[in-house]
């Protein structure tokens, strides 16, 4: 016979910002081979959290695109543009993209040069979704 107990008052740790972030950005480097990793950063290029799932400078990494970010800003601006969305870099072997979530929060995502951008952008754009849910942004 099997037995088994109930506890009646039994509470889960309610999860803070930063464990749902991480769960976030995990969840989306597990949701396409092409995606290497990413991390949310505040406007001067600090990270807030990273889901990378190899060794990164990450600080660099969230550094230069808060600075593509303001860069792409002003061009928009000057331009008469919508606020920017977007941007995506490219490089050799891989592609950044930056995913505005507010004034002041981006969504960096480093995928593989072979990747299905569109694919990659629909997570994207779900992962953001989510962060912004979870911030109340």
């Amino acid at each position: 016979m099997v037995e088994h107990i109930i506890v009646p008052h039994a509470r889960v740790a309610p999860q803070g910002p930063s464990e749902v972030l991480a769960r976030i950005l995990d969840d989306l480097r597990r949701s396409a081979a092409s995606i290497l990793g990413a991390a949310v950063a505040d406007r001067n290029g600090l990270p807030i959290a990273s889901g990378f799932g190899r060794q990164v400078n990450l600080l660099t990494i969230t550094a230069m695109s808060a600075m593509a970010v303001q860069s792409c800003n002003s061009i928009l601006q000057n331009l008469d543009l919508r606020p920017l969305r977007i941007v995506v870099m490219e490089g050799e072997g891989s592609l950044v993209l930056v995913r505005v979530l507010s004034e002041g929060l981006s969504l960096l995502t480093i995928i593989s040069r072979d990747a299905n951008l569109g694919l990659v952008r629909l997570e994207v754009e779900r992962a953001a979704h989510r962060i912004q849910e979870a911030l109340g942004l």
